[in-house]
């Protein structure tokens, strides 16, 4: 790693003693964790610039690859999104293994049914949006395919492009989005015209470890999401001590989909871009 990078490493002296402490620097710390938000960007219609941060020190990228179903319920208000837990753990998923059954039927809407099942790849990156502004927040945008293909070319573009990542030499990147549809929606992507410095540092401190927003559920996670129950309560949001127990399924295993009749748009979307990796 280069001398510039190491010096990015932002340390903190801790408050050791016998029964520990809440130092100063660590309540500051955490004070502009909570400022960040870390909320998901929807990129809006027409032009934003926005910055994207290099990884800590010991990340291994600054992007997150996310298996997501994102699937819509009859009977159910919103759509169910879960990281896939057969993609990212090896374990038993429910809707993986609809979408195998369905597949075999032979039915073409059967097979549309569990094209709708199966997993979509996002890619997570933490972004600061008007980068200029030293008092703006840190934000994770979420997208597909030709958004990290297009990152991957300037990135790779040492004529046009270059490390836009570097917090010293790197630059901004003007995001241009068209559409509000499903079918057109676009993005272009260009590199800024000049090198610049990141003019607040602690972005890079305050960050959030995507990893960490992968919600993968256990089977009795993903069979209360299939029957309607609150995602809050499903993943424990807001807990109640005493609560009574959730009441399981009298069928296991048994998931109902809606077939896309293609009038969903791309606001009814938790990420932007619509493509998958593959």
């Amino acid at each position: 790693m280069p001398p510039k990078e190491k010096q990015l490493a932002k340390t903190t002296q801790a408050a050791v003693v016998a029964y520990g402490d809440w130092s100063e620097d660590q309540m500051n710390k955490e004070s502009k964790e909570m400022s960040s938000g870390g909320d998901f960007w929807k990129v809006p219609v027409g032009r934003t610039t926005v910055r994207f941060l290099p990884p800590k020190i010991g990340w291994p990228s600054p992007f997150v690859i996310q298996h997501q179903h994102f699937i819509n319920m009859p009977g159910v208000e919103k759509a169910i999104i879960f990281a896939c837990p057969k993609m990212h753990e090896s374990k038993k998923c429910l809707a993986c293994e609809k979408a195998d059954k369905l597949e075999t039927s032979g039915n073409s809407r059967d097979a549309k049914a569990a094209k709708n099942l199966r997993p979509s790849k996002r890619v997570m990156a933490n972004v600061v949006i008007d980068p200029k502004n030293p008092e703006n927040s840190v934000s994770i945008w979420a997208f597909g395919k030709r958004v990290y293909d297009a990152l991957k070319a300037i990135r790779t573009d040492d004529e046009n492009g270059g490390n836009f990542l570097d917090p010293i030499g790197g630059f901004n990147i003007g995001v241009l989005r068209v559409g509000t549809g499903k079918d057109d929606t676009a993005y272009t992507l260009t590199p800024g015209r000049e090198q610049s410095k990141l003019v607040n540092m602690d972005w890079i401190e305050i960050q959030r470890d995507l990893r960490q927003l992968l919600r993968i559920p256990t089977v009795d996670q993903q069979n209360r999401l299939f029957d309607g129950e609150d995602p809050k309560d499903v993943w424990g949001d807001k807990e109640e001590v005493g609560a009574p127990a959730t009441p399981k399924r009298g069928k296991k295993d048994v998931i109902d989909v809606d077939v896309d009749d293609g009038q969903r748009t791309a606001e009814d979307d938790l990420f932007d871009d619509e493509v998958d990796l593959d």
